[in-house]
């Protein structure tokens, strides 16, 4: 039996959606999307929604702030990761009006 991950996703101010999935296959709830610009060292906008949003937090990371000391180092390091890019999205959940997502670059996890 495939172990179960319990998602929940607000819809709405009304209805919230609740998704439940094994993370242990390949193809489970990943979405492409273009990279539009980064806006700090942990989140970028896409072109097209995901989720209702078009603002991507990357999930396990906690970047300083633009303003913060190395804020602008760790925004720049982004920059060469993903600017421009196609990348793979497997949303985890939503954080101030921003999905929380594992994404990935050609295959690999960005951390």
């Amino acid at each position: 039996m495939l172990p179960l991950e319990i998602y929940t996703f607000r819809y709405s101010k009304y209805r919230t959606i609740i998704l439940k999935y094994s993370s242990s296959h390949p193809g489970c709830m990943t979405i492409s999307r273009k990279v539009k610009r980064v806006l700090d060292g942990d989140t970028f906008q896409t072109h097209r929604k995901v989720n209702g949003s078009n603002y991507i937090r990357l999930a396990g990371v906690n970047a300083p702030e633009k303003y913060q000391s190395g804020g602008r180092e760790a925004t720049q390091r982004l920059k060469r990761q993903i600017q421009g890019k196609t990348v793979t999205l497997q949303p985890v959940g939503k954080s101030y009006s921003r999905v929380v997502a594992k994404v990935r670059v050609n295959r690999r996890l960005l951390r």
